[in-house]
């Protein structure tokens, strides 16, 4: 497992340390939370736009999504 360090301006740490204890978490697990986050809504987005491209530009609006889904 590898180890990074990060720095923080004292404000923007407070905050952070703010947030995990109302979450109930530490610092450093809430830091990680949010970077998985950020990682995972990352590769979300890249595997949409090779579906978009893959899809020779032939889209389904929302509504008909649902119809289709019957909802």
């Amino acid at each position: 497992m590898t180890t990074a360090t990060m720095r923080f301006d004292d404000d923007i740490y407070s905050q952070i340390k703010e947030l995990a204890e109302f979450h109930g978490l530490t610092p450093t697990t809430f830091m990680k939370n949010a970077i998985l986050e950020q990682l995972e809504d990352e590769l979300d987005y890249q595997e949409g736009i090779k579906a978009l491209s893959e899809s020779n530009g032939k889209t389904v609006s929302r509504e008909k999504m649902m119809e289709r889904l019957g909802m």
